[in-house]
């Protein structure tokens, strides 16, 4: 009975409060210990996206992956719900001004899923070094899901170089680091926008490093010079055009009115949360 009971503590407390709980008793600590796959299952399902795999840390800019059942992972989810609700309402993600007020939680709805998709293509990079599994992953998504992550990214960029007074006219990179930034949202998801945005110094110089890297490995293909690793921005396309059947000329129109249709169509029913309403495959 003792350890039904502290096992239903361990799945509901609060991190900061298992961790102190943790350091409270040598017994409490080795139970949780023994148990710490079973109380993360359970933990996880809260999540939007629970992982499939083991998780990338993004404590810091150093690259480091938690097993997948792991309190260390439980930590890393609560950071990126955080990071991503507070990205969601940044400047950096009103670009799009043909959202009005009205629907604009359905909107932010839409743009948070993306972001945790985003998280979940970060950890896929675990799988292998080609990004295959994340361009199988990507394949799978529904086309409200491709049009949300597009508008993620592309929105983002316009919004990046806006604030930053970016002119295309005057540098001869804009484009480059355009696509850059679209690509790196898709790869790094919520820590790249968070570091550029909101995190400190070292945070914010990895990100622009990042940027630099992708946009001279961007030109690098243009020239046929150096490796050529898939684009996960080219990969959400051309699964939206194969799931659409429309063409590389007008897809984007597209997915901004799937986006519309979206943010404008029925409310679901009383109870369910948007977001459940919003990502449907149609």
């Amino acid at each position: 009975m003792y350890l039904e009971i502290f096992l239903i503590v361990a799945e509901e407390a609060e991190l900061p409060a298992l961790s102190a709980l943790m350091r409270t008793n040598s017994q409490i600590y080795a139970g949780i210990v023994e148990y710490e796959q079973s109380i993360c299952k359970t933990r996880m399902q809260r999540y939007m996206l629970a992982p499939s795999c083991g998780v990338v840390s993004t404590r810091t800019p150093e690259r480091q992956v938690y097993p997948r059942f792991s309190l260390d992972t439980m930590g890393e989810l609560e950071r990126r719900q955080k990071r991503i609700a507070s990205i969601v309402s940044h400047d950096i993600l009103s670009a799009n001004s043909t959202i009005s007020e009205e629907c604009r939680s359905r909107y932010v709805a839409g743009l948070e899923r993306a972001l945790h998709i985003c998280d979940h293509v970060l950890d896929l990079s675990n799988q292998d070094s080609e990004r295959k599994a994340q361009v199988e992953y990507i394949k799978t998504l529904s086309i409200v899901d491709l049009a949300f992550l597009f508008e993620a990214a592309s929105m983002g960029s316009v919004g990046w170089a806006r604030g930053r007074g970016a002119d295309p006219t005057t540098d001869p990179d804009y484009l480059h680091k355009m696509l850059a930034f679209e690509d790196l949202v898709l790869r790094q998801g919520s820590m790249f926008l968070w570091g550029l945005t909101q995190g400190p110094d070292n945070f914010y110089r990895h990100s622009i490093r990042q940027m630099e890297n992708v946009a001279a490995e961007i030109h690098d293909w243009e020239f046929n010079n150096g490796p050529k690793l898939p684009s996960l921005r080219l990969a959400v396309i051309y699964a939206f055009i194969e799931k659409k059947k429309c063409t590389f000329i007008n897809f984007t129109q597209h997915m901004a009115a799937i986006v519309e249709r979206e943010i404008k169509g029925p409310l679901p029913p009383a109870g369910k949360e948007v977001t459940k309403g919003i990502h449907q495959q149609t």
